[in-house]
């Protein structure tokens, strides 16, 4: 299970990498450094990748643990709840053109979301999501 402090300790080390990243970048210009920097580049893609493993990791257990405790508030992060709608888009788009709602075709749109909310037709199930966010700043969590 991922913690606070390891994604604050990754977001460290990412800025980090990258910060040296793009001195070479920068330093590519007066030298012939192309191959370092890709090497370089290397490792801030996988720095990222394992970044964004653990961070996926965290929200995901933030959201469980919301789950089965109720609290949204965590280290660095919180749980926040979506609204949100499921329907058959071709049911709701023949809906939109039987109430003559032409502003609501656009099935995304918010006048889609009012004429549905308004109305509350069979075919639309309303519902929440509940979403793990981080803060952007985490240093209080990093050990070093």
């Amino acid at each position: 299970m991922s913690t606070i402090t390891e994604i604050a300790e990754k977001r460290k080390e990412y800025e980090e990498a990258r910060a040296e990243h793009d001195a070479i970048r920068d330093r590519l210009e007066k030298s012939d450094l192309a191959v370092e920097a890709e090497n370089k580049r290397g490792d801030v893609n996988d720095i990222a990748g394992k970044l964004g493993e653990l961070e996926k990791e965290y929200k995901a257990n933030m959201v469980a643990e919301y789950e089965a405790t109720g609290e949204k508030k965590f280290d660095g992060g919180q749980v926040k709840i979506y609204k949100t709608m499921d329907y058959d888009p071709k049911t709701a788009l023949e809906y939109a053109v039987e109430e003559r709602a032409f502003g609501a075709l656009s099935l995304k749109g918010v006048g889609f979301k009012h004429l549905v909310k308004s109305k509350l037709p069979d075919f639309v199930t309303f519902g929440e999501e509940a979403k793990g966010s981080l803060s952007t700043d985490l240093s209080e969590f990093l050990i070093s």
